[in-house]
Parts: structure tokens; C-alpha cells; sequence
């Protein structure tokens, strides 16, 4: 056999591996993470505000997931100076001052959440400071 026919094999080989194991990845591993935490974010705040001081990957992720489904609401930005009833999606628990926060994990992923006011009722929040 002639090498360029291994060359165009293994780019072939390469191409159709992509092609499978790339959207299976997405599915499995990312879909799935960020959309369950989209879900348990949406539950948690219920009625009231979410604001965001995450810009990693993940935290951009489930923001945009969370404000793809709700054009009607005003989109997911920082939280305002003196806001008093709201969750935010945090990098660390010591982003903002808080009544409360609480740790999502997905598989290899974690979100801070730090909850102010009605919100931090449900038990789901450890009070204080980590």
C-alpha cells in the first residue's frame, strides 16, 4: 500500500470518529450537566430573580440555557449593588455577601450558588459562610 492511502484512511478514520464521538460527548457529558442545573437553578429561585457572577464556561452555559427559555423575563446579568431577594450563579462562595449558598456539581462541573432573602429559605442552602 502507498502512503498517501494511509494518510487519506486515517483523516477518513479521524473525520468519522469526530462525527460520532463528538455529539455523543456533547450529549452525555455537557447537555445533560448543564440542562439539570438550569433545572435545579429555575426551581431553587423560583418567582424571583437570578443574577450571575460566574463567567466561566459552565456558569455561561446554564445562563444561556436559563434565558434561552424565558424571552419573556429580562435576562440573567450581574446582580445590582442592594438587591434583596435573588439567587446568583457564583465562582466562588465569596463572589458576594449572602444569606446562604449551596454547591451544584455535575460531573466534572460545580456552580456557586449565593442566596439573599426569601430564596434562602429552602433548606437546600447552608446558612452563613463557608
Amino acid at each position: 500500500l502507498r502512503p498517501e492511502r494511509w494518510v487519506v484512511g486515517l483523516v477518513l478514520l479521524g473525520l468519522g470518529v469526530s462525527a460520532v464521538g463528538y455529539p455523543v460527548y456533547q450529549q452525555r457529558v455537557r447537555g445533560d450537566n448543564y440542562a439539570r442545573m438550569a433545572n435545579q437553578i429555575e426551581a431553587l429561585a423560583g418567582p424571583y430573580p437570578i443574577y450571575t457572577l460566574n463567567w466561566s464556561s459552565v456558569g455561561l452555559s446554564v445562563v444561556a440555557l436559563i434565558d434561552s427559555r424565558h424571552f419573556d423575563r429580562p435576562a440573567i446579568v450581574s446582580p445590582p449593588s442592594r438587591f434583596t431577594d435573588g439567587l446568583v450563579i457564583a465562582f466562588t462562595p465569596r463572589d458576594l455577601p449572602g444569606n446562604g449558598w449551596a454547591e451544584l456539581e455535575g460531573q466534572a462541573e460545580q456552580l456557586m450558588l449565593i442566596c439573599r432573602g426569601k430564596v434562602c429559605a429552602d433548606p437546600f442552602f447552608h446558612s452563613g459562610r463557608p
